[in-house]
């Protein structure tokens, strides 16, 4: 009876050993897949949200496919702004465009609207909100 007891405890210690080392490979699996995301595509998109980019920086709106670069900041003594690309996959459309504080605050890009919420010529970043365009 004993050795019975013993077998089938042997038996569930490595079922249970099996599942958390599936569930482990399963996770980091998982988590490198979003990191290999984001490199290829760049941040995710949130509508709404502020999203920080740095030179040659990309964000990704996966609802419609829509990738935003940061290509340069432009520093002058009356305003600063900064240069982007952007590419839809969906429609197969791109586009270049600057936006500055001042004069060119934001632009339709797609059906989306961006808009330049600050500059940083220290450490190269610009900050962007992205909405739905009205």
């Amino acid at each position: 009876m004993l050795t019975i007891l013993k077998k089938a405890n042997k038996k569930i210690v490595l079922s249970l050993m099996a599942i958390i080392f599936l569930t482990a490979i399963i996770y980091f699996a998982w988590y490198w897949y979003r990191i290999i995301q984001e490199i290829n595509w760049g941040k995710n998109i949130s509508l709404g949200n502020s999203l920080s980019l740095k030179i040659n920086g990309r964000a990704y709106y996966k609802k419609d496919q829509i990738q935003i670069q940061l290509l340069s900041i432009d520093d002058s003594p009356n305003d600063s702004g900064a240069q982007f690309s952007a590419t839809n996959y969906k429609d197969g459309g791109s586009a270049k465009f600057y936006l500055n504080k001042i004069t060119v605050p934001q632009i339709p890009l797609f059906n989306l609207q961006v808009e330049l919420l600050d500059v940083n010529t220290n450490n190269n970043t610009a900050v962007l909100k992205i909405t739905r365009e009205n």
